[in-house]
């Protein structure tokens, strides 16, 4: 069995390293990668997690994406003086690809030389032994998923240079407390601080002209269209914010509680999806806009009132709410989307009002324990299979 493999010797026969060719061999110390290889594919190495070093030799030409993530025992990685492409120049302990300066590559203990000017997508993913980094002022660009899954890093300085961090950059960064995004920032990726549990403290520097932190609201906020970007468990939600963004709370596992103003129009997608310590939440009347998945997998919330405003109930809008035994469908509502409500095992009842003229499949799969009450004189044809009621106990013309 692969479990048992504790060191890799690949024949000088072989040129290329596949995708996920080693992918998950944990028990993995030792790897020697002959001269004869020109390429390492995507997620060649990931989860080798008791890999201490590697040398990439001179033939080695490409290098995908993921190819070292979750290796988080690596404290020597080295690139060959005569390679071509890339370089471990200044013995820094990461893989540099050598005519963009892009560190594609680093471990717990690299050291980024002043050279880089941009840290590449998942170079650092899965690096749960990396404690601390400093960037240097010569990066402009931190790419997704650069710091993904850095459980042990407690704090990071973003230094001025920056003016991208991308999507999920700092994802899984479960000990960090703090953060300050400086005023040269001019776009952050969504979900780019997603499950980081330990913040408490977010603050954008007041001269950033693209982002801001108003009233001290531990977010941030993009000013020009006032949407709350990225939020945290004790956010703030200022009464001039309009939307709430894509993933702004996703996967805040902290949050209990939060306050949505009445200046609130739209909730996007993923907005509040997985946050599973949220147990209610209040929806303004000046809401219009529930976002597919906006509350997918928040697993403790009990109860939830959809104002009149909205008139669609989107795809996945609250799936995995197991805990869910209440919700008001208003009058207002005409559609409810494929999965709404899928696996809200919780719910006993439902109404829905003579409004809803569309429910697409699976809206209620796996509501074992629902029935639904519509209100109609009698069944129309064929509702019952075109609505896909799972087999569920419907009741018509309930209130006739």
């Amino acid at each position: 069995e692969y479990e048992e493999v504790t060191e890799i010797v690949i024949p000088e026969t072989i040129t290329e390293i596949g995708v996920c060719q080693f992918y998950g061999f944990e028990n993995v110390t030792n790897i020697t990668i002959p001269k004869s290889i020109i390429s390492i594919g995507w997620y060649a190495f990931n989860g080798c997690s008791g890999l201490t070093s590697v040398v990439i030799p001179n033939s080695v030409t490409s290098i995908g994406e993921d190819a070292f993530s979750g290796c988080s025992s690596l404290t020597s990685i080295k690139v060959d003086r005569e390679n071509s492409v890339y370089d471990s120049r200044d013995n820094c302990n990461a893989i540099i690809e050598t005519s963009t300066n892009t560190l594609i590559t680093g471990c717990m203990n690299t050291i980024i030389p002043s050279t880089i000017t941009s840290i590449g997508d998942a170079a650092f993913g899965g690096c749960s032994s990396l404690a601390s980094i400093e960037i240097p002022n010569s990066v402009t660009s931190i790419g997704s998923y650069a710091f993904d899954g850095c459980t042990s890093l407690t704090s990071i300085a973003i230094p001025s240079s920056v003016t991208y961090i991308g999507w999920y950059a700092f994802s899984g960064c479960s000990s960090l407390t703090s953060i300050e995004i400086p005023n040269s920032v001019t776009s952050i990726g969504r979900s780019a601080f997603k499950n980081c549990d330990n913040l408490t403290s977010i603050k954008v520097d007041s001269g950033n002209k693209v982002y801001d932190s108003r009233e001290d609201c531990n977010a941030i906020i993009e000013t020009a269209t006032n949407t709350l970007v990225i939020g945290f468990m004790n956010t703030i939600i200022p009464s001039t914010v309009t939307s709430i963004g894509s993933g702004a709370f996703s996967g805040c596992t902290s949050l209990t509680s939060i306050e949505i103003p009445n200046s609130v129009t739209i909730i996007e997608p993923y907005a509040f999806s997985d946050c599973s310590s949220l147990t209610s939440i209040e929806i303004p009347n000046s809401v219009t806009i529930i976002g597919w998945s906006a509350f997918s997998g928040c697993s403790n919330l009990t109860s939830i009132v959809i104002p009149n405003s909205v008139t669609s109930i989107v795809d996945e809008a609250f799936s995995g709410c197991s805990s869910l035994a209440s919700i008001v469908i208003p009058n207002s509502v005409t559609s409810i989307g494929e999965r709404a409500f899928q696996y809200c095992t919780s719910l006993t009842s439902i109404e829905i009002p003579n409004s809803v003229t569309s429910i697409e499949y699976y809206a209620f799969e796996g509501c074992s324990n629902l029935t639904i009450y519509c209100e109609a004189v009698s069944q129309p044809e064929g509702w019952n299979s075109i609505w896909n009621f799972d087999n569920l106990p419907v009741v018509w013309g309930y209130k006739k």
